[in-house]
């Protein structure tokens, strides 16, 4: 049995699914990323704190009170305390 060598394929341009199939969508070029600059030995890296949701801060909170309460088996009468312990570890890197 002969075998003839076959011709390579052609790609076919993607066809935009239409009435009339003869939109051609082309794709988009890739845009380049900026190459990375060295930092020079004199700039200053400078680093924000960004202070957190107001809700999520009284989450953390709530749960730091939580587990300062169960490590006095949740004795009654200290949640004040509790609170404002929690409170100072939470936002304490905050300030």
């Amino acid at each position: 049995m002969q075998m003839s060598p076959t011709p390579p394929r052609s790609r076919r341009p993607r066809t935009k699914p239409t009435d009339d199939s003869t939109t051609v969508i082309s794709k988009k070029p890739r845009a380049r990323k900026a190459a990375a600059k060295p930092a020079a030995k004199d700039d200053a890296i400078q680093v924000i704190a960004l202070q957190p949701d107001p809700a999520e801060l009284q989450g953390r909170i709530a749960t730091a009170a939580y587990f300062l309460a169960a490590e006095r088996n949740f004795e009654p009468g200290r949640e004040l305390e509790d609170w404002l312990e929690a409170e100072r570890r939470v936002r304490g890197p905050y300030t």
